[in-house]
């Protein structure tokens, strides 16, 4: 056990956590959607307008802020008129990227309502691919038209009088298959031209690239035309070793991967910054993230001409002190990181939620949002302290890992401060001593801690044990300015400090 030492105190440049990182993605594949957030009015699943009311729950209880739909790449072959209007009316569409058929029975309204009811954003990702400008342009007149259009008069003739006020508009998704940079440039000009003269203040993504010379090519071929965008959006994910492969370096290779994800971030940053050159502020988009295990990779790529298990993998325990790690890195970029959306939230893939039936389990990765929810709104709050790194060995090669990675922040009305630390040692626990500054008011006077962990790094919540990884009080002691924080091996814990 060691014993290190954390100042906590407000940052020189402090930055708000906007909400929008713990953010999520649906999309129209496997089981995510269908069998998954929808049941069907038919149900004997305890449901609403036929939307599963445990995930909506469990969805609610964690706040999520913002849902991505209708892909990925599902968008680029969806056409929205297929999805509203009398269920039984709605044209039944082949699936060509993730195979099957599609009934188009979850579509606009029953998204919107799902949003609506767990308090969440929309972030709607046009069809670039198979669509056209007018497209999207009716589609928007359909969600936030007030006038007497004939979709605005559509969607009130559905039920549904009041605008939806959809702000999140993204024009195209993993680009790079389809297009050159210059070539995407191109589209952006034509479909954000339209999109901008329809909504103003909308806040349109385009899609950049985690590639060394995409986004350099795609903003020199914008070129002066910043207006058009708003957001650049990179997809981040880290591909592992099948669930069942348990050697210590398996869980150490993938935990390093969240330094990928900050060099990728800070990269697309830079070159952003330099396009610009203070003209106007572009922030980050990270519309996809998270582990696509090796269990389910599509090999060799693009056309998908198998997808394995619908995408559906375990979700383990070092899955989600990954995702820790991922959201401790964009609490850090809160200036420049606007949103985040896990892949995906139900049933696919890094997903914090799994059903069969009518049962549902929370994974792993759902407590992690859990624990770190409160970081949301709140301000950033300076760490000052060196917990240094352990090293492992990998391939034959002395890699290294910090031994704590530790992240705080202050409500706005400055009374609760919160503190996460992530500790990646598979055997050894942490204590670390917390010396909290406030910058006004009394030191704090109260603490309470919790800890999600699991011995085995590969463990999971299954149907048969659903709490076997669940949050726990973790051991906290203290009074005033000085706390001490006892993190387990291979855990999250999370304190929260306040004067009441």
């Amino acid at each position: 056990m060691s014993d290190h030492i954390i100042d906590i105190a407000e940052a020189e440049h402090p930055k708000t956590i906007t909400p929008g990182i713990f953010g999520h993605f649906i999309e129209f594949l496997g089981r995510c959607i269908n069998d998954g957030i929808w049941a069907g009015e038919d149900s004997d699943i305890p449901q609403e307008n036929g939307l599963r009311l445990d995930i909506i729950d469990a969805l609610q209880s964690i706040r999520a802020p913002a849902f991505r739909w209708p892909g990925g790449t599902f968008a680029d072959c969806y056409h929205w008129q297929d999805g509203i209007g009398p269920r039984h009316e709605r044209p039944t569409r082949r699936n060509i990227f993730w195979g099957g058929d599609e009934s188009n029975h979850f579509g606009t309204d029953e998204y919107f309502h799902w949003c609506n009811r767990i308090g969440a954003d929309p972030v709607l990702q046009t069809n670039l691919g198979s669509g056209s400008p007018q497209e999207t342009l009716d589609w928007m007149d359909y969600c936030n038209g007030t006038s007497q259009s004939e979709f605005a008069k559509r969607r009130r003739m559905h039920g549904h009088e009041e605008p939806y006020g959809v702000k999140y508009w993204s024009i195209g998704n993993e680009t790079g298959l389809q297009y050159s940079p210059e070539e995407y440039a191109h589209e952006i000009r034509r479909f954000g031209f339209y999109v901008r003269q329809a909504q103003p203040e909308a806040k349109v993504i385009v899609c950049g690239d985690s590639s060394l010379e995409w986004n350099p090519r795609l903003l020199d071929a914008i070129g002066d035309r910043l207006e058009l965008f708003d957001l650049l959006s990179l997809h981040c994910y880290a591909h592992t070793e099948p669930a069942g492969q348990n050697d210590p370096v398996d869980s150490y290779r993938l935990l390093a991967k969240a330094a990928i994800v900050d060099e990728k971030v800070s990269r697309a940053i830079e070159v952003v910054d330099n396009h610009v050159a203070g003209r106007k502020k572009i922030d980050l988009v990270i519309d996809e993230w998270g582990v696509w295990h090796h269990e389910v990779r599509i090999l060799p790529g693009f056309p998908a001409l198998e997808v394995p298990n619908n995408l559906e993998q375990p979700g383990t325990m070092r899955d989600a002190l990954y995702a820790a790690r991922i959201l401790h890195g964009f609490i850090r970029r809160a200036d420049r990181i606007a949103m985040a959306n896990i892949s995906m939230s139900v049933n696919t893939l890094h997903c914090l939620l799994k059903t069969r039936g009518g049962d549902l389990v929370r994974t792993p990765t759902y407590h992690v949002f859990d624990m770190l929810k409160d970081h949301g709104g709140a301000r950033t709050l300076a760490t000052h302290g060196e917990a240094g790194t352990f090293e492992y060995k990998d391939d034959g090669k002395t890699l290294s890992l910090p031994k704590i990675d530790v992240v705080a922040s202050t409500t706005p009305d400055g009374k609760r401060t919160i503190v996460s630390a992530v500790n990646p040692q598979l055997d050894r626990e942490e204590t670390i001593r917390l010396h909290i500054k406030p910058a006004s008011g009394p030191p704090p006077s109260h603490a309470t801690a919790s800890v999600v962990r699991a011995h085995d790094p590969c463990a999971v919540n299954d149907f048969e044990d659903p709490d076997q990884i669940v949050p726990r009080d973790a051991l906290i002691e203290g009074v005033g300015e000085t706390w001490t924080l006892t993190c387990a091996p291979f855990s999250l814990t999370t304190a929260t400090f306040s004067a009441e």
